[in-house]
């Protein structure tokens, strides 16, 4: 009894093939999708850690403005406006 016809290895090897095709045009063009994916963000998260059991502080920019937020477990989450960066203070942390 045969598991596998002719037909069946041909259409897999089909789908691996634009399967790889896929893969390629997007590893191509990842930057050019990355950039139209962020274009219409109003929030984004900068960075998260962790500062102790069950709590994380989270930088987040909401509408250019840079925020701090921390997140427990259980409670309520605190968000702080935090002062945005002059390009002298830009210039200075590099």
């Amino acid at each position: 009894m045969d598991f596998l016809e002719t037909q069946q290895i041909l259409t897999t090897l089909a789908f691996l093939a634009v399967m790889g095709l896929a893969w390629v045009a997007v590893q191509m063009n990842k930057g050019r999708i990355g950039s139209k994916i962020k274009q219409g963000r109003r929030l984004v998260v900068c960075e998260a850690a962790a500062i102790g059991a069950g709590e994380r502080a989270v930088l987040i920019e909401a509408d250019g403005q840079p925020m701090l937020a921390i997140l427990p477990r259980k409670g309520q989450a605190q968000i702080v406006p935090l002062a945005a960066r002059t390009p002298a203070q830009e210039e200075t942390a590099q």
